[in-house]
């Protein structure tokens, strides 16, 4: 790892977001930020903060978006939303959200984020 990145890290949590122990935070990052996120997962949890994050490539986002139709948006936007999410699309067999695996995700929004 570049030794700058925990140094870096650190200012973001400690000076940039004063985070404090129990506190969640949702890091999101592009395709080639995926050393600094780790950096900001390993000082979380250095600091008792519950790091949660997802990492796009913007080139298959691009891709996806010019294709996409309303009722995509409508569905990603149902599917992303946080709590108990119930829909299943005529053409499509999505999986509803359970206690089970809604428990692995952040129930309403995070006490802070960051985007490398």
């Amino acid at each position: 790892m570049d030794p700058r990145i925990p140094a870096l890290a650190r200012n973001l949590l400690d000076y940039s977001l004063s985070l404090k122990p129990g506190e969640k935070l949702l890091i999101e990052g592009e395709t080639g930020s995926e050393e600094l996120v780790r950096g900001l997962i390993a000082e979380s949890y250095a600091r008792g903060v519950q790091p949660f994050f997802e990492l796009t490539d913007p080139t298959l986002r691009r891709a996806q978006l010019l294709g996409a139709v309303r009722e995509q948006f409508d569905l990603e936007v149902a599917w992303r939303s946080p709590g108990s999410v119930r829909w299943t699309p005529a053409s499509t067999s999505w999986p509803e959200r359970t206690s089970r695996n809604s428990q692995m995700y952040p129930q309403g929004p995070c006490s802070s984020s960051v985007s490398p």
